[in-house]
Order: structure tokens, then sequence, then C-alpha cells
């Protein structure tokens, strides 16, 4: 199977731009897969993980910033953000952190990290 070279040029710009890009079918399937099966009562405890990422969202740091703080890819956090806007029911980082606040998640106590020399 060939693409288009035009295809393949949005391709790489998408990518280039620091975006994710995939094809249609593949979003459609990751898109509608576990956005509404999770667990019960999934959207109203986040995970520590969750709430880690949402502080440093919080503290304006971009993909990149929060991947080298936490020692994780770049692509890793956009999975986990993603998973987030999916979870929240969100489209963009700042609706994210509106809905973040209006739920008082940002207050929640959360474990830090032993790197931070606190246990």
């Amino acid at each position: 199977m060939s693409a288009p070279a035009s295809y393949l040029y949005k391709a790489l710009k998408v990518v280039g731009e620091g975006k994710i890009w995939g094809p249609r079918e593949a979003v459609g399937l990751f898109a509608s897969g576990s956005e509404r099966g999770g667990f019960p009562g999934q959207q109203s405890h986040p995970t520590i993980d969750e709430l880690t990422l949402l502080r440093l969202l919080h503290d304006g740091l971009s993909n990149k910033e929060i991947a080298a703080r936490l020692g994780l890819a770049e692509v890793t956090i956009k999975a986990r953000m993603s998973r987030l806007y999916r979870k929240y029911g969100v489209r963009t980082r700042v609706q994210l952190l509106a809905t973040a606040m209006e739920r008082d998640l940002l207050s929640v106590p959360a474990l830090q990290h032993s790197s931070s020399g606190t246990a």
C-alpha cells in the first residue's frame, strides 16, 4: 500500500510540528476503544501519575519539559495527555486544566517522587 506524495508531505509536516500523526482508521479505533469503557469511577479518581501531569501542566510546562522532568519520552507524555483529554471529555490543554481546577484535582495530595528527597 502506498500513499500519495501529498499525504506523506502532510504527515511529515504534522510530525515536524510536534504533533502525532496516524491513519484515520487507527485514530478512530483508538478514540472509540476505551473512551467510555474504563473502570467504574475512573473519571472521578485520578491516579498519582495523572495528578503529576496535571500539576506540571498547571506549572506551564510543555510536553517536552514534562518528559525531561519525569525522565520519559515526549511521545509517552503526549499519549498520557491524550488519555487525560478523553477521560475528562476535553480537547485542549486549557480545557483540561480548567476541568482539573473546577474539580479541585490540583489540591488533591499526591505522593512525592523519590527523586525529590522526600517520601
